[in-house]
């Protein structure tokens, strides 16, 4: 199956804004880390959170293909 999305749909804007959310997340975990030498609490929460919502849309897409078949 190609899972490979173009960037004109509104699954990979969707897509690009939850991996932009997850880079945040991230710079933010490391300056939070740099400051006080310890991890943001929630910060594996919170990239859990997203890879979840991406699993999500992404079966969501796969089922959506997979029903256009003939």
């Amino acid at each position: 199956m190609n899972t490979s999305v173009t960037a004109s749909t509104p699954l990979a804007t969707i897509l690009e804004a939850s991996r932009e959310k997850s880079r945040i997340l991230k710079e933010r975990d490391e300056t939070h880390f740099h400051l006080t030498g310890e991890r943001n609490k929630d910060y594996w929460t919170q990239q859990i959170e997203e890879i979840l919502i991406r699993l999500t849309l992404l079966q969501q897409a796969a089922r959506a293909i997979t029903a256009q078949r003939p």
